[in-house]
């Protein structure tokens, strides 16, 4: 049911979603609320409690809430490529918007879930959103997750498929030195911390 929330009139739409919800004098978005509605169902939890297995699962299940909103674009192509780890290969997706010219800038996305749930799958519709709106293509990567693969066990896999996808740029139509790198949530922290110290050292290497 939660598939077709996004492809019925905005008018109703807002009707399921409950009362407006006013935050710092600005009304929360439809898809917002229609989300907050739905996870006050046990059902509808993106998280269970004590169990990364569960709660993987329970997050792919109710994924489609979080896309509810977001109407299927042509505007973008996708194709799965892979790209080298810290340990082992691993599956990428890359966006390629049509207004796209035959050399962009990239940008290197990693999916949000705190290392230990989420899939670039689940956040399919993020990659689609950013390469279709910043008419940039985006290369959307997995990587390994806790407790089965403990820190620092993400960041090693994110610092090699970047590096990986700066020395395969030619391959996927990217300008080497416009490549930049985005995350959400718990990683996106991580990311931003690690990626400038990584590329000073890595730079310093190469000049030495």
């Amino acid at each position: 049911m939660v598939r077709l929330l996004g492809r019925l009139p905005d008018r109703v739409r807002s009707a399921l979603a409950g009362p407006e919800i006013i935050v710092d004098g600005e009304a929360l978005a439809v898809d917002a609320r229609l989300l907050i509605r739905s996870l006050g169902d046990k059902q509808s939890a993106l998280v269970v409690e004590g169990s990364p297995e569960l709660s993987r699962a329970a997050l792919e299940r109710n994924a489609p809430m979080l896309r509810a909103g977001r109407r299927p674009t042509q505007a973008v192509t996708v194709s799965e490529v892979c790209l080298k780890g810290g340990q082992n290969a691993l599956g990428a997706t890359l966006y390629e918007p049509a207004s796209c010219p035959g050399t962009s800038g990239a940008l290197v996305f990693f999916h949000g879930g705190g290392w230990v749930i989420g899939s670039r799958a689940g956040y399919d519709h993020v990659g689609r959103f950013l390469a279709e709106h910043s008419g940039r293509r985006v290369l959307s990567v997995d990587y390994r997750l806790a407790p089965e693969d403990p820190f620092p066990a993400a960041v090693d896999d994110a610092l090699a498929a970047f590096d990986d996808t700066v020395s395969r740029a030619e391959e996927f139509s990217i300008d080497p030195n416009r490549i930049v790198v985005g995350a959400l949530t718990r990683c996106a922290g991580c990311w931003a911390d690690r990626f400038p110290v990584y590329l000073r050292r890595r730079f310093t290497d190469r000049s030495s």
